[in-house]
């Protein structure tokens, strides 16, 4: 039989301290165990990390405890009397189809083990335990339950919302479409005039154009430092990137987006590979994108490129805003008949993220509720708070909605303030 999960696997390699687990489990561990001498040891084990562990002496006085109290994980011998590991497990998962269980097992159990990971165990253990196996089961395991917590939390979220605001936006929608002459249209054609006309903008980028090919230095000419003009060149292409922008938000907006077939699968592979292009923010600003199980995969209609371009946009303001040095969860389900991508990223109390006052707002052109964050201004795509402004009209053009809002994160020892992003797109059929 193969070692445990916990003990092969490569990519987990760092060492296991309390701060690392205790904050991630806020119910104590049920410890299910006939030994005395054994329920002691994992006892110590727990008191290492930082955790409370309670006990039952088998499967039939787990299950009582279960009822009773709330336990965020259930470490549970395989081999008991009275009720034994494998009927537990099948009457807890009755119970509480989430329920997080580890098995701990004897070798020659094989067979009945495999059975038992069958009925949706996370993860089994061998006698006996070596400390840093059971560490590092328990780690993964408070991993687990800390994403199914969050999880949940966004589905009550975005199902709320759907329901509070489903027929608002249906009739926001209907009156946008029932113009091209939409204020919006509007300010998008008149910005992008005064940017492009002969005394504004467009103006001072020809001239730098002519300046790059013509520039000599001589005693009857103008000496220009290598520094400043570096940084007007830098500043003339984000200047050619903010018209691209505006011409192309104006082509998402004025066409009809052409769905095909795609499972949520495929899309979600696509995102990934999309979001190693933010990789230079990610790692100036010290991020990691953390993606979710799939839990299923339905079918959806969607034109990839532009939706593609919705989602980049999305993570990008996420890395942009969130705090230094922390991860940005990326979470899908469905809800209510829609396939949800939900981005969260936690924000520092002072930026106080998205405030309900600005949840409409925010989607509105050249509306912003903070300033632009240098280190990602080779990546927007759109400038002058445009971003969200074309996730909004990508998800309208896909019969979806979208959402951005502040959110408590409870997920860890102290309540802390994210923002979540959710983009809701139709099943299809």
């Amino acid at each position: 039989m193969k070692e445990s999960v916990a003990q092969n696997n490569p990519i987990r390699q760092e060492r296991i301290t309390p701060s690392s687990i205790n904050t991630l489990l806020e119910e104590p561990i049920l410890i299910i165990e006939d030994s005395e001498e054994i329920s002691m040891l994992y006892a110590s084990y727990c008191k290492r990390l930082g955790l409370t562990c309670e006990f039952a002496t088998n499967g039939e006085d787990g299950l009582k405890k279960a009822r009773e109290k709330k336990y965020s994980l259930f470490i549970v011998d395989l081999m008991m009397p009275i009720m034994d590991g494998r009927t537990f497990t099948q009457k807890l998962k009755e119970m509480q189809p989430d329920a997080c269980i580890i098995i701990e097992t004897a070798i020659d159990e094989s067979q009945a083990v495999i059975d038992v990971m069958k009925l949706g165990v996370f993860d089994y253990l061998i006698k006996p335990i070596h400390p840093d196996s059971f560490f590092k089961s328990v780690k993964k395991a408070a991993d687990r339950v800390r994403t199914l917590k969050t999880e949940k939390e966004i589905d009550s979220i975005g199902s709320k919302q759907l329901r509070e605001q489903l027929e608002w936006l249906t009739f926001k929608e209907a009156q946008r479409k029932s113009t091209k002459e939409s204020w919006e249209i509007s300010s998008l054609y008149s910005l992008k005039t005064s940017l492009s006309q002969g005394s504004g903008i467009g103006a001072l980028l020809t001239l730098l154009d002519i300046l790059k090919l013509s520039q000599k230095e001589s005693d009857e000419g103008y000496v220009v430092s290598k520094e400043i003009m570096d940084m007007i060149y830098a500043n003339q292409q984000a200047a050619k990137n903010i018209l691209t922008g505006i011409s192309d938000l104006l082509d998402i907006v004025n066409r009809d987006a052409k769905l095909e077939p795609m499972s949520a699968g495929d899309l979600i592979d696509q995102i990934k590979e999309k979001a190693k292009a933010l990789s230079p923010i990610l790692q100036s600003r010290n991020l990691t994108f953390s993606f979710s199980e799939l839990k299923s995969n339905p079918s959806l209609e969607v034109e990839s490129s532009s939706l593609l371009m919705a989602v980049e946009e999305i993570l990008l303001n996420a890395s942009k805003y969130c705090s230094l040095g922390t991860r940005i969860d990326v979470y899908t389900s469905v809800v209510q008949g829609y396939f949800c991508i939900a981005v969260k990223n936690l924000v520092d109390h002072e930026s106080r993220g998205i405030e309900e006052k600005y949840e409409d707002l925010v989607v509105q052109p050249f509306f912003r509720v903070l300033p632009p964050v240098e280190e990602a201004a080779d990546l927007e795509r759109f400038g002058f708070g445009l971003g969200l402004t074309a996730v909004d009209h990508i998800a309208h053009k896909h019969n979806g909605m979208f959402f951005i809002h502040n959110a408590k994160d409870h997920t860890s020892d102290s309540v802390k303030m994210s923002v979540i992003s959710e983009l809701f797109l139709p099943l299809n059929g």
